[in-house]
Parts: C-alpha cells; structure tokens; sequence
C-alpha cells in the first residue's frame, strides 16, 4: 500500500516541499537529490514506475497542444498533422482546447507543466499576458501557431500572412467590379489575425479608390451566431448603407453569414457576392459553393513538427541552456485562394 508524502518524509528525513517538487518537475532540485527523491517513491509505491522513470530521463514523451477552439477545421486539421508526424517519433499529444478564454488557457498551460510535457504547441487567445517568462524558464521548447506573442524573448513559431488574407479577399472582389464591399471579422485586439485580415483589406480597397465606411465593418465573437447577428444586422440596413460583397475573415463566422443571407430569401452569388475563410467540405456540398482563402493547414502541421522534433533533439544531445540560446524560427506562410461560385462580377 502507497504511504502518503507525509509519512514518506518523515521516514526519509526530508522535507514534502522536496518531495512535491520533485513530483511536479519544479526547479529549485539537485540531480542528485531529484534521483534519490525519485528511487524512495518508487520504493514506497507512491508514483508508478513509468512515472518515475519519465522524471528521471527528464521525458514524458507528451507534446501538450493548446487551441482556442477545436470546432474549426483550422486547428482540427493543423492538430491531425502535429500527431501524425510526431507520433513515427513515439510521442503522444495532450489537447486541451480552451474556447477562446484566458483563464482557460492559463489553467491549460499549468497543467501541461503538471504533466511535464516535452514540448508545447499553444495558439494563444491571451497574447499580452501568456506566462512566456515561465515557459522559458522551465525550458519547454514551444512553438506559436495562429498568433504570437509580442516579446523580446526567441520564440519559434509557424504563422500565415493574415495581412495578405485581407488584401487577396479586396483584389479578388475588386477586380470583379465590387466598389462598396463590407466585412465581418473578429473582436481580437492589437496583432491578431482578425485584426491583420481586416488591415489587408481597408488598406488595399482604400489604396483603390473604394474605401470601406466603419458602419460596413463589424467586429463579432467568433461563434457561428456572431457571424449570423452581424450579417442581419448589415442585410437589416443595406439600403441606407448598401453594398454588392461581404468578406467574412473567420470559419464559423463566415457559416453564420451564410445562413443570415439565406434566412433573408437572397441568393449569394447573385443577389450578393461572399467570400469566406478557411471553410470546411461539409459547407461546400451546398449550392453554390463558397469561394474561401484556405490557410495551408497540412503544410502549418508538417512544419510545427518538424521545429518540435528539432527542438527536442536539440534539447537531448546539448541541453536546455543550447536549445534556449538559439534564434528563434519564424515560418510565414502563404494563403490559397480558393475560387468558387459565391461572388459575382458586376459593372
């Protein structure tokens, strides 16, 4: 029968803020202190022995993946190539999917330190006050995808050009004649992506000569009837303020859009032209299809793999100090833009 910690100290003569640090992989702990900790708990049963023997090479063999929201292909797929391609290297994924909260992603993040993960993968909602310091310190090698911080420290990260989203979706639907165009992005702040898109577009449609009027951008959560009660909302007053084409910036944003166009009697492609992100196949079955700028998601998974898996050989053959010292890599990825039916030349 396992003795409580306790009891084990008492025996052992060592004080339970030893032990529990040893348990929780805390730093502040010799090695040799750590393995003389680690072989009385096995003795006394009080970890398991795969446990224990997880501490003691420093591996757990788990890459703790951190998303905002698993419902959107966008990081369902990134988060299927993670796993294909580090599990042939025998890891396993934990995900936790925090639905677009900071406190649940501050939870998330002291978990994942409970558990000892090898490596972080996190598509922070929080990016002002994410704990990076603590991560750094704690020599967890971590790669940002979606959005990453602002910070003086070397991250690694593997992103696309959000600003280039925005200004593909404004050349596309001005070069079909489209000069009163509105938009339904995001309420992220400062560096987002919403906020990058949204700049794409208002700068290349203001450079053109067709600049968007605020009363035609709305910024929304980023659920489905977000999406629905801001495309109402504009369809509500298009006669005051009209418009032939919205961009939509966001996956279940642009769904809700679609079924407030719908719910209205108007026919997109037709009455009005729409252009979406990131859209999955189950939308395209519909008639007619969506015309969407596609973020290479395979491609985003096969390359935050790879920085994991280098990282972590980095970190076993020369240590943290080496694998912290390096310069952080920064992967900018392109757009694809994904041609459809749903937006119409006019003029």
């Amino acid at each position: 029968m396992a003795s409580s910690l306790k009891a084990i100290a008492a025996k052992y003569k060592m004080s339970v803020g030893t032990l529990s640090k040893v348990i929780n992989n805390q730093e502040g702990i010799s090695q040799r202190t750590r393995e003389r900790v680690l072989e009385i708990l096995e003795k006394e049963h009080y970890i398991p022995n795969n446990i224990a023997r997880s501490l003691r090479k420093n591996s757990t063999g788990i890459i703790g993946v951190i998303i905002p929201d698993i419902k959107q292909q966008f990081f369902n797929m990134i988060t299927r190539g993670i796993e294909r391609d580090i599990s042939k290297e025998g890891y396993l994924i934990l995900l936790s999917d925090t639905e677009e909260s900071p406190d649940k992603e501050k939870q998330y993040l002291e978990l994942m330190f409970r558990q000892c993960v090898d490596a972080l993968v996190v598509a922070t909602v929080d990016a002002k006050h994410i704990d990076l310091q603590k991560i750094y310190n704690m020599g967890i090698p971590v790669v940002f995808i979606d959005t990453i911080p602002e910070t003086d420290l070397s991250l690694d990260a593997v992103l696309v050009d959000d600003y280039l989203i925005g200004e593909k979706i404004a050349k596309y639907l001005l070069r079909l004649g489209h000069k009163k165009i509105a938009a339904i992005t995001g309420n992220g702040e400062d560096s987002t992506p919403s906020v990058k898109r949204l700049e794409g577009l208002v700068d290349t449609c203001g450079k053109s000569g067709c600049p968007i009027p605020g009363e035609l951008m709305c910024r929304v959560g980023y659920e489905e009837k977000c999406g629905y009660e801001a495309m109402r909302k504009l369809l509500s007053d298009r006669k005051n303020r009209p418009f032939t084409a919205v961009a939509v910036m966001h996956e279940l944003i642009s769904v809700g859009a679609i079924r407030a166009i719908r719910e209205h009697g108007l026919k997109i492609g037709e009455d009005i032209s729409l252009i979406g992100c990131d859209l999955n196949e189950r939308i395209q079955l519909s008639t007619p299809q969506i015309t969407n700028v596609k973020q290479p998601e395979q491609e985003i998974g096969q390359m935050v793999a790879s920085l994991l898996l280098q990282r972590l050989k980095q970190k076993q053959m020369g240590g943290t100090g080496e694998m912290l010292q390096d310069i952080g890599r920064k992967v900018l990825l392109s757009p694809i833009m994904d041609i459809r039916e749903s937006c119409k030349k006019i003029g």
